[in-house]
């Protein structure tokens, strides 16, 4: 910031600093007068502009040091936090994902309680969030990850059934069927890494 300062202020001083030589005559006194004007106008003009930067960038390097603070703020700190926090969401999710079942029953072919059913996978999408958003201690982002990444699928296989549902396109069906269950089975499997992490294997997690 220094470095655009000097860039701006420097030609300012050089412009003011112009004297006029003791031989020239009025009018070319009155010409450079006008001339160094209107370089300094020019000049405080961008001292204003890289001024109005300057502020900006400030402003901006504040929003970001506050949300910053906040993203830390929220960030768990040790395992069990960790684990209580997953626990408590990840049955929220499964309750939520019960509930599809008994919708379902009602119409296997989704035809006339679809909209039952896309009701209520938003629902579970609202709890999944919830989950992806949990903001493990930095030595166990990685599982996370994985949690996170297990959800995704999960979310995109459902959008991709009920695609195939008013599409009539059986083959997308239960191709993402398939993805749904392989999510499913990610799911599971990083909730029970989590579940096994002690303070002891802590530094083994990167």
């Amino acid at each position: 910031m220094k470095r655009k300062m000097l860039a701006v202020v420097l030609p300012l001083t050089l412009a003011l600093g112009v004297g006029c030589s003791n031989g020239e005559d009025e009018k070319k006194k009155e010409e450079k007068a006008n001339i160094e004007a209107e370089a300094n106008k020019k000049a405080l003009e961008t001292v204003n502009k890289e001024l109005d930067k300057l502020k900006e960038e400030k402003a901006d390097l504040e929003k970001q040091t506050k949300e910053d603070k906040k993203i830390d703020k929220a960030k768990l700190k040790t395992v069990k936090e960790y684990q209580q926090e997953v626990d408590n969401k990840g049955l929220d999710f499964a309750t939520e994902v019960q509930k599809v079942n008994p919708i379902i029953e009602k119409d296997q072919t989704l035809i006339t309680n679809h909209q039952e059913v896309k009701e209520q996978f938003d629902k579970v999408k609202v709890v999944s969030k919830k989950l992806q958003d949990i903001k493990a201690p930095e030595q166990y982002e990685g599982l996370q990850t994985e949690l996170k990444k297990s959800l995704i699928i999960y979310e995109k296989s459902i959008d991709k059934i009920l695609e195939g549902v008013d599409e009539l396109d059986e083959n997308k069906v239960t191709t993402n069927i398939n993805y749904m269950f392989e999510g499913l089975e990610m799911f599971g499997k990083a909730i029970d890494e989590i579940r096994a992490l002690d303070e002891q294997n802590m530094s083994e997690v990167q």
